[in-house]
Parts: C-alpha cells; structure tokens; sequence
C-alpha cells in the first residue's frame, strides 16, 4: 500500500468519526442549550432546543464570529429555524450576509422601527418570513421554548433604544437578552420580565444599561458579558461589575473565559465556560459534559 493510499484511508476514517460524532451528539443531547459565543466586540446567540431546532440572537460583527458559530452549529444541520436581530449595530448584525448565504434560514424577527435599517438590509431579509405584532405575539420554538416579547411600545429616536427585549422560557428557567437596551427603557421592562435565572447583559456591559433597580427586581443568579478583550469602550464598565457582584451574581466573560455554555434538563441547568476553545469545540464539551 502506498503512502498516499494510507494517507487517504486515514482521511476517511477522519471524516467518518467526525459524522458519527456529530449523529451522537444529536441524538444524545436532548438538553436545551445556549452558547452566548465568543465574537469579540458584539453579540451573537445561538439555541438549541431539546429535540435539536435553532435559535440564533444576532450575527456578530463579520467573520470570525460565523467561524465561532461554526464551532457548535452541527455539521449536518444548516437550518436557523428563528433568527432575531435585536437592532441594526454593525457589532450585531455585520455577519448578516454571509449568514444568510451560509444557513437556511426560516423565521425572521426585527423592529421595521429601528433608524439604522437600511434598505440593503430589508433586500436581503425580504426572502424570508418576518414575525409581526411583537407587542402582542409570543413565538414558541419546539416542544418547550416560548421567546416572550417585551417591548415597550413607544416612539424612540436611537437604535439602542429600539432593541428588541425579551424573556425566554424553558420550563421554570428564564433568560432576559435586551440587545443594547438602555436603563431607562430596561426599568420600564422589570415588571413584565419577573426573576430570571440568567442574565444577557445589555450592551455588553457598558454603565448606560444594567440598573441597580433592574437588577434588584429581576434577581438573576448569572449574568452573561459579551464584550472584546482590551476594548475601545472599556466595557464592560465598573458600575456594572460592582451591581452585579454586590448582589451575589456569578458574572462570566467572553473575553476573558471564551463562549458560555448553558446547558439545561428539566430539572436543573449549570453554565460550562469554554475556555477560549479553537478546534473540536462541540465535540469537547460532549466529552466533558456527557461521557461517564
């Protein structure tokens, strides 16, 4: 057999594994998921529900952050059955092309009131099917996940301000995200959002957002940062750091732990940090998590 026979076989017997691997994982994980992924200077989220359908929060700014979703994304899947685009901030949306040239995408929701959308970005949504009415409408995904709207509805000059909000529910366990969310508009929010579990800071921690008087009515027990290590803006700010560990909240970065992994039963949930992961990322949380 010829060096390069062998160098063949190898190849195959790799991608071979990789499939098995990837059908393991799917049929064995039936837990919810939530990677708040690692994309530097912005925000994207992916979801996975039990029975293994896909949520995605935002793009990130461009590339790297669809190779850091690519990371966890099956290689045997490539549909988005929801994706929320919580306003039009390059640090959330800059990878919204290549997304959509990447995955199939099926159910989009945005605020056709946010002063940053552009007609660009409308061409390339139009293909797809838009959630209306997110002042009155909840969207369940799967057998367990209801994504709760909770906008205020009224007039704001600012795309921050515009973020879409809301709560998501599995089970007993709840998650506020509110895109860039500013405190006046997060504190109008508190009696509608109740306690949650966890926490996506909004606008990766900057001191405009995350109020003591939001914190003191929703009560997470972890807060998520998405932020890039060493930047311009200084997030996350100090403040914010002080509220969150005055009230005893477990706060985890993605600038300094990597993306952050909440995986959840019905029962309980714990969040996993992956430490800055380049390569086999899904594979190596399975083995970490799952195997005896």
């Amino acid at each position: 057999m010829t060096k390069h026979s062998v160098i063949k076989i190898l190849i195959i017997i790799f991608t071979c594994t990789i499939f098995l691997f990837e059908i393991i994982i799917e049929y064995r994980s039936d837990e919810f998921m939530v990677f708040f992924l690692d994309v530097g200077q912005g925000e994207s989220t992916l979801i996975r529900s039990p029975e293994g359908r896909y949520a995605l929060i935002d793009t990130g700014p461009g590339q790297d952050a669809l190779e850091e979703l690519g990371k966890y994304f099956p290689i045997s899947e490539n549909k988005i059955d929801l994706l929320i685009l919580s306003h039009f901030d390059k640090d959330h949306i800059g990878g919204l092309e290549q997304l959509l040239r990447t995955y199939n995408v099926d159910r989009v929701v945005y605020n056709e009131s946010d002063p940053d959308i552009t007609n660009n970005i409308l061409d390339q949504l139009g293909s797809l099917t838009k959630i209306n009415n997110l002042s009155d409408t909840n969207f369940r995904l799967g057998c367990c996940l209801l994504f709760n709207w909770l906008n205020v509805v009224e007039p704001r000059s600012d795309s921050n301000s515009q973020s879409i909000a809301f709560r998501l529910d599995y089970n007993d366990l709840n998650l506020f995200f509110g895109g860039d969310l500013p405190a006046s508009v997060e504190d109008k929010l508190t009696s509608n959002i109740g306690d949650v579990e966890v926490l996506k800071v909004s606008h990766h921690g900057s001191k405009t957002s995350t109020s003591t008087l939001f914190l003191d009515h929703i009560t997470p027990e972890f807060a998520i940062i998405s932020v890039g290590i060493n930047n311009s803006y200084d997030h996350p700010h100090q403040q914010v750091i002080d509220n969150l560990q005055s009230r005893k909240v477990q706060i985890k970065r993605t600038d300094l732990q990597g993306t952050q992994v909440l995986l959840a039963t019905e029962t309980n949930f714990e969040m996993i940090s992956t430490d800055k992961c380049q390569y086999y990322c899904a594979y190596r949380l399975y083995l970490k998590k799952y195997l005896p």
